[in-house]
């Protein structure tokens, strides 16, 4: 069984169902974005935070949160 099939029958990752509805939700998803191909978040506000394409998107709950995961703080 490969990682996929290994993820999909233990339910882990985008298998896991209470972690993609509160992907999913705007309301549960976070406020602060990161691109996931520059490894750089923006608030709510700043210049590109509306810019950033659904592939490389992923939502944190706090700044702290991002920086922790290893992103930084666009400078606009």
């Amino acid at each position: 069984m490969n990682a996929e099939q290994t993820a999909r029958v233990a339910r882990r990752g985008l298998w896991d169902e209470a972690k993609r509805a509160a992907w999913t939700d705007p309301a549960r998803r976070g406020k602060v974005l990161g691109n996931i191909r520059t490894n750089i978040y923006h608030v709510p506000g700043q210049r590109y935070y509306n810019s950033i394409g659904e592939k490389n998107r992923i939502y944190f709950q706090t700044e702290e949160e991002a920086q922790k995961a290893g992103f930084r703080k666009a400078r606009d």
